[in-house]
């Protein structure tokens, strides 16, 4: 009897025990095709725990105690996943994974190891991911492509996407973004710009983009301000393939393209070659433009390394268009496509730009062991060419060909201006740059030890093309000016990941950054101010501490909070200190922007300062399996911020100046949801941008219309900043089913000023655009139709000052692709 009792207790035990225990079961799907992963490892994260997946993608984990765990799906040739779960005693729990390829695990690893991750990083950040930039890519240019994303803005000098684009996170231009591709800064060293066209039909090369929002969201480039662009390329494939691309749209815009990947060379070598070329005649008159493009890379995969060189860039051709209209033309369609020049006239026939900047690049990354990787990228960037502008509007002092230069140079002195002048403005730059990186895994986090290390050397000089009315003897080659441009960088910095617990983690990191500046070997030039001959020549060193720290914490398995708060100083270009370009009509010209002392300038005290930035960001995310809802609070406080005063220089740009003290803060919401083929996605922002404490000085009130016979400081504070919209949204409905897909994205954008006085003639009204999207995809054979501004919104997307840009109205294009 006794023994049949401790039988039955052992039974008791025995099913309790299996009562108790939990199982874990799903599939692993390919997250482009939809297909399943046969084979694929899915384990729980620090255990012995874990299955593979059959024929169908499915696995089961039995008999686990109840608790929280980490479940890892990894696949060779595919981006691990992480999911975070808490189960019960006996529940059963259904997991389903869709697994990104990336062709070999490594090769993300050398470009990828700073980007942030969902639930992880306690930084605000948005994906685009290599099937959405497939989906919605036909010609457009980066900005235009991000502009569905919280908080980002862009607009088209041409109009319709193609050409001189630009990009504003939280309303900061893109000179104040910090874009990197691959990891390497594409901002330009001398005036912190981007020049997309330099990187023709990158995206169609690209496997993701991450927009990080806030400050010291980037180590490398100049120090983020509103945010960074991180694109990533992904050009592989595990097997041969042949692309091809045809397109035609609105404005005789053209594409044409050929892909060509090798497939896995005896396991360990990949190739990949693209040619393409975009042509178009633009949306605004005169606005063509030409786009030749290449792509080549390859990678070696060795047991303990990963080589990559890449080579990219393009020769591009267009006819410039750099002014904005009136707004009262933006409304008319008889006028809104003007492309007018510095005179207020339309642009001439010769007014054109040639250019090349071809990429170099080498990755590479050694596994010295399990806990121990080295990255070290080497990079060098070579832009050559010029524009050929309109200068009927300048004179002989302009040009340097009044007196005292006649007598120098030995050409007779001119008795009136050159008329209908044209000006060639000629750029050579040259970059070079290592950026190492240690990353080393310890205990329970990773400690990240990485630098940056650059040498830009830029000439620049300008000629007359032709004009009437030159003197007699002036040579053809005679250069008005001339003159070189450099900076160096070098950055070291520390960044630290822990995670304390399976839900609480810590960020910590800290960069030391110096940049100097030079102008040296400029031109001689005649100052009738001084009445001698001058040459500037200076140099200008600026060394920053720029510390953040942050915290991730899981309240529940899909609930997540974070916070952080950084502080960020950032250089002012080098064309805020000396507009050189525009530094030659004296007496009228740009002249260096530093202190004056006995007559001189003293170059070891700039006028214009750096930007200091202290911001806070709190978050919080709600994640579940078909659905996620986040919310972000950010305040953003600025000391000497670099903001635009409604001017441009005779090139386009925008003129800045520092505001003694100004204030950002906002609210972004986003949601995405996945139902049987529909998926919604939308964000929207809310936000107040304005001066704190500022002044300018004025010849006249712009309120009143009082002239004065010395400029007056006109105070600021509260005043709205320019270029910041305070409210901002997007929404996109996507509908998938057997390979047909239609989506439709709508953008709304709050009115914003165009300078600082907030005058109401000097305001882009706010507006709404939507733009649809059908493709049907049989086989290997893909065709796409989209349509932008549907509704034929007639609408301006920015502006400066008096100028606003027009967008396009209704516009198409129509495209085929194939796969062999």
């Amino acid at each position: 009897m006794k023994r049949i009792n401790l039988i039955s207790i052992a039974l008791l035990i025995f099913i309790s025990t299996l009562v108790s225990q939990v199982k874990i079961t799903g599939y692993v799907f390919d997250a482009e095709t939809n297909k399943p992963l046969p084979g694929a490892n899915v384990y729980i994260e620090n255990t012995t725990f874990g299955s593979a997946t059959n024929e169908n993608g499915y696995f089961e984990i039995k008999n686990l105690p109840a608790g929280r765990y980490t479940i890892v799906s990894s696949f060779v040739g595919y981006e691990r996943q992480r999911k975070m779960i808490k189960v019960a005693e006996g529940e059963v729990i259904n997991l389903t994974f869709y697994l990104k390829p990336t062709v070999l695990p490594s090769q993300t690893v050398v470009i990828t190891a700073l980007i942030a991750t969902e639930r992880e990083s306690p930084v605000v950040f948005s994906n685009l991911e290599k099937q959405k930039i497939k989906d919605f890519y036909t010609t457009q240019d980066v900005p235009i492509l991000l502009n569905e994303l919280p908080s980002v803005l862009s607009y088209s000098w041409s109009g319709n996407g193609i050409g001189y684009n630009y990009l504003n996170i939280r309303g900061f231009d893109q000179r104040r973004i910090s874009v990197l591709v691959n990891g390497i800064p594409q901002n330009d060293p001398e005036d912190h710009g981007v020049y997309w066209l330099d990187m023709p039909d990158l995206l169609a090369s690209t496997g993701n983009i991450q927009v990080q929002r806030g400050a010291g969201s980037a180590f490398y480039g100049p120090p983020a301000i509103g945010g960074s662009v991180n694109i990533i390329t992904s050009n592989f494939s595990i097997d041969p393939k042949i692309s091809l691309f045809a397109g035609y749209g609105s404005y005789n815009t053209k594409k044409y393209s050929i892909a060509i990947n090798s497939g896995l060379i005896q396991n360990k070598y990949l190739l990949y070659s693209r040619l393409s070329y975009i042509a178009t005649d633009g949306y605004r008159e005169k606005s063509w433009a030409k786009f030749p493009a290449y792509f080549f890379s390859a990678i070696r995969y060795d047991e303990n390394m990963t080589t990559q060189i890449n080579l990219y860039g393009g020769p591009f051709e267009d006819h410039l268009v750099y002014r904005g209209i009136p707004k009262d033309w933006v409304k008319d369609k008889s006028k809104r496509k003007a492309n007018l020049n510095y005179m207020d006239v339309t642009t001439r026939d010769d007014e054109v730009e040639n250019f090349s900047q071809p990429h170099y690049e080498i990755l590479h990354e050694w596994r010295l062991n399990e806990n121990l990787i080295l990255n070290n990228t080497l990079f060098y960037i070579r832009g050559i060419g010029y524009w050929d502008m309109d200068a009927s509007w300048a004179d002989t002092v302009y040009f340097r060909l009044s007196k005292p230069y006649a007598e120098r140079y030995g050409f007779k002195i001119p008795t009136s201006n050159p008329g209908n002048a044209l000006a060639r403005y000629f750029i050579d730059l040259n970059q070079y740059g290592w950026l190492p990186r240690l990353t080393l895994k310890h205990g329970k986090g990773e400690l990240t030890l990485g630098g940056e290390f650059r040498i830009h050397r830029g000439f620049h000089w300008a000629k007359i093309v032709w004009a009437q009315n030159l003197p007699e003897g002036l040579p053809s080659d005679y250069r008005f000016y001339e003159y070189k441009g450099a900076k160096d960088i070098a950055t070291v910095y520390l960044h630290e990941f822990i995670r304390v617990k399976d839900n609480l983690r810590l960020m910590g990191s800290l960069q030391f950054a110096y940049n100097r500046y030079r102008v040296y070997g400029e031109k001689e030039f005649f100052d009738y101010n001084l009445g001698k001959w001058v040459s500037n020549t200076f140099s200008v060193p600026y060394y920053f501490l720029n510390p953040k720290i942050g915290i991730s914490y899981d309240l529940t398995e899909k609930l997540n909070i974070f916070a952080s708060i950084s502080l960020t100083n950032r250089e002012p270009s080098r064309r805020d200190l000396y507009d050189a370009s525009d530094g030659y009509w004296y007496p009228w010209g740009k002249k260096p922007n530093f202190e004056i002392r006995d007559g001189n300038f003293d170059f070891t005290k700039p006028l214009v300062k750096p930007e200091r930035l202290v911001d806070l960001e709190v978050g919080t995310g709600y994640f579940a399996e078909n659905y996620k809802l986040t919310a972000n609070f950010y305040y953003m406080d600025f000391r000497n911020e670099l903001i635009k005063n409604g001017q441009l220089n005779i090139f386009g740009d925008p003129i800045v100046g520092n505001a003694e003290r100004t204030r950002h803060a906002g609210v972004e919401l986003t949601a995405e949801i996945k139902i049987n083929g529909l998926e919604i996605s939308g964000n929207t922002t809310i936000s107040r941008n304005r001066i704190i404490k500022h002044g300018e000085y004025a010849w006249k009130n712009p309120y009143t219309g009082e002239e004065y016979t010395t400029p007056q400081r006109i105070d600021l504070a509260g005043k709205r900043i320019a270029g910041f919209p305070d409210h901002l949204g997007s929404i996109r409905v996507t509908y998938r089913n057997s390979g047909f897909m239609i989506s439709v994205l709508g953008k709304y954008v709050g009115d914003f000023y165009t300078d600082n006085f907030n005058l109401e003639s000097r305001k882009v009204d706010a507006y709404k655009v939507f733009d649809v999207t059908m493709g049907y995809r049989f086989g290997n054979f893909e065709v796409k139709v989209q349509i932008n501004n549907i509704f034929n919104e007639l609408y301006a997307a920015s502006g400066v000052g008096d100028e606003f840009y027009p967008g396009a109205e209704r516009n198409y294009f129509v495209s085929f692709a194939f796969e062999f």
